[in-house]
């Protein structure tokens, strides 16, 4: 019986295929690029989700379906809708396709004029898209990344389609919820899976970043297929998983190299903690033993580590003082306006760091607090704030079950909170910006309090 309905699941899915090529083909007859790139987009994203449900999660089909197609259609709709009313707002009459002015419309804006210059034969880099004041163009961000030029890649494919950007956005945050899926799965049960799943496609500030030409969608979805690459290995080891996880990190290193050199120090930490608390018995030893070696590693491995980043990234930190210096100079750029917080901290040097560690702890889980209304996403971030705060209880409870009952498999994964979080502390200075960067680390903290929420209920 079994069998049959995993048959007849399959041949769904390859009718479901069959059905959007064929409209596909349709649209491709009829319509120009810009006009037929957003459909292809959607179509080809929700064949590569439907592939992914029947292939590694078909004992769940008709839920994970149900869930993917209501969560991708909830973040297709409302990318458009943003995308419409943009070009009936006079306050954006500059940045047309874009509601939102935020770093998304960089992108698109310093995408597009890369593009515009590879199709005149004039090879544009980094260095001299920075130097040369005749490729700035309204809306340039003052810096250049990887994403950048990613966006320049699809517009030379699909011409000037903001949409089709908002809609890879749209897919990408759509994946990584089937992904966080996924990991619960492994890490805990189905009904934990479940509820992840649940908070992963429809918590608003999710939505809301999975509809604007943002990095945090693609961020989180290459982290997310890495880590459930990471799990499913330990079951099933195949040198093609060897090779996603490791074209996972390339596309992290590329995309955003911090929370690149964020998961190889977590899994560095892992590994490190997974041979101490077995070789001494004791994980109150071991962290107190790795407590030390860091410090040590600190001390003596800090010169080496700084050269490698500043090497490998745009940001010239041997002209600082020490990484903290660095640390509290970002954190100053970022602390203006009204969801500033903490604007006279200084962390310049070790003790200052320590001391104000806790508190940037504190603002890193729970800002923006209700009362940081400083614009309209802010005002649309109090109801899931609240909820969050009394969901938090859970959140302990599943940290806490992960790290008694589910050790080994959860390390790596509350490694990378604990860094993230530890990150976030020293250099974030506003609520707003801090809101959005911690976006990737919230469908994991989720997961544990879907986790916390299970337990509460058998109880």
């Amino acid at each position: 019986m079994g069998s049959k309905i995993k048959m007849f699941e399959t041949k769904r899915v390859d009718f479901m295929f069959w059905a959007i090529t064929a409209i596909g083909i349709l649209f491709l007859s009829f319509a120009s690029m810009p006009i037929l790139s957003p459909i292809l987009i959607v179509l080809l994203g929700v064949v590569f989700g439907l592939l992914i449900i029947a292939t590694f999660a078909s004992e769940d089909f008709n839920f994970l379906v149900n869930i993917f197609l209501i969560g991708v259609t909830l973040r297709i709709f409302l990318s458009y809708l943003f995308y419409s009313t943009s070009f009936l707002v006079k306050s954006v009459y500059l940045s047309p396709g874009f509601l939102f002015v935020n770093d998304g419309f960089c992108y698109s804006q310093q995408g597009w004029q890369i593009c515009q210059f590879a199709e005149r034969g004039i090879k544009v880099t980094a260095e001299t898209f920075m130097n040369d004041p005749n490729m700035r163009v309204w809306g340039s961000s003052g810096n250049i990344t990887f994403y950048d030029f990613f966006a320049s890649h699809v517009y030379s494919i699909t011409g000037y389609s903001p949409l089709s950007l908002f809609f890879i956005s749209s897919i990408a945050g759509s994946i990584s919820g089937l992904f966080i899926y996924l990991i619960a799965k492994e890490l805990f049960s189905k009904n934990v899976a479940r509820i992840s799943a649940g908070f992963a496609f429809f918590w608003p500030s999710f939505i809301m970043w999975s509809t604007q030409n943002l990095k945090e969608p693609m961020v989180a979805m290459f982290t997310f297929i890495f880590l459930w690459a990471i799990f499913y290995m330990s079951k099933h080891l195949h040198a093609v998983f060897i090779f996603l996880c490791l074209a996972c990190l390339w596309t992290l290193f590329m995309i955003s190299f911090p929370l690149f050199i964020i998961i190889v120090f977590a899994i560095c930490l892992s590994v490190l903690f997974l041979f101490t608390s077995h070789f001494l018995q004791n994980k109150g030893v071991a962290i107190i033993v790795i407590g030390i070696l860091g410090v040590l590693a600190f001390i003596f491995l800090k010169d080496s580590a700084i050269s490698f980043i500043a090497k490998k990234s745009n940001y010239d930190i041997s002209s600082y003082n020490s990484i903290l210096d660095f640390f509290q100079y970002h954190r100053s750029v970022r602390a203006h306006g009204s969801l500033q917080f903490l604007k006279e901290i200084n962390i310049s040097n070790p003790v200052k760091a320590i001391f104000y560690a806790p508190l940037g702890l504190l603002y890193a889980i729970f800002a923006p607090f209700p009362w940081q209304l400083g614009s309209v996403m802010q005002i649309m971030a109090v109801p899931e704030t609240i909820v969050f705060y009394a969901l938090f209880p859970c959140t302990v409870k599943g940290v806490i079950f992960a790290y008694k009952k589910r050790f080994a498999q959860s390390i790596l994964i509350l490694s990378i909170i604990l860094a993230m979080l530890s990150f976030l502390a020293l250099v974030e200075g506003n609520s707003g910006t801090l809101f959005r960067h911690r976006a990737i680390v919230f469908y994991l903290i989720l997961m544990f309090t879907a986790a916390g929420m299970t337990l509460k209920n058998e109880n």
